[in-house]
C-alpha cells in the first residue's frame, strides 16, 4: 500500500494553508454569458459593442471570453459619459 503523505509531501506545523480571498478568486476571462450578465444587457447586445469596438473579444483557441477589467472599464467610461452630459 502506498502512503499518500508520501506522494503528496508531508506539510509542516508551521505551514498553514491559506485559503484564497475572494479577490484572487475573481476570474480574470469570462464568457460571453456570463459577460453579458455582468452588463445586464442580452448577448446580442454584447456582440453589438464587440462590432462597435467598444468590447474587444479574447480568442483561446475555440472559445471566446471577454477581460472583466475591460468590461469594468466599458462601466467606468459610460458611467462618465453619462456623467458629463447631465
Amino acid at each position: 500500500m502506498i502512503n499518500r503523505t508520501t506522494l503528496l509531501g508531508t506539510r509542516r506545523d508551521d505551514e498553514v494553508a491559506q485559503e484564497p480571498t475572494g479577490e484572487q478568486l475573481r476570474p480574470l476571462l469570462v464568457t460571453s454569458a456570463d459577460a453579458a450578465r455582468v452588463l445586464a444587457i442580452g448577448r446580442t447586445t454584447l456582440y453589438e459593442l464587440v462590432k462597435s469596438g467598444e468590447l474587444t473579444p479574447i480568442h483561446l483557441r475555440r472559445c471566446v471570453r471577454f477581460s472583466m477589467h475591460e468590461i469594468e472599464c466599458l462601466v467606468r467610461s459610460l458611467a462618465q459619459e453619462h456623467s458629463n452630459a447631465a
